[in-house]
Formats: structure tokens, sequence, C-alpha cells
């Protein structure tokens, strides 16, 4: 709870690092305690 931003940037920077495989279906967000982000397979 103390670090969201850090686990924020942490998320985004896996995403970027899956960019060719994967899109942002929806952005890193807090869902209780839990970080949540959506990716789904490119075509």
């Amino acid at each position: 709870m103390l670090y969201t931003e850090k686990g924020e940037l942490l998320l985004l920077k896996l995403a970027k690092s899956l960019e060719d495989v994967s899109k942002i279906e929806s952005k890193p967000n807090m869902e209780g305690r839990r970080m949540i982000m959506i990716l789904s397979p490119n075509k």
C-alpha cells in the first residue's frame, strides 16, 4: 500500500517489454490491496 506508484511503474515496464506480443486492455488500477492490469494478445 505504501509503494503503489512503484508497482504501477513496474507493471507498465512489464507491458512495454511485452508490447510485441500483447497490448494493454486496461491500465493498472487498485482493487482493494491488489493492483491489476489486463493484457490481451495481439492478433
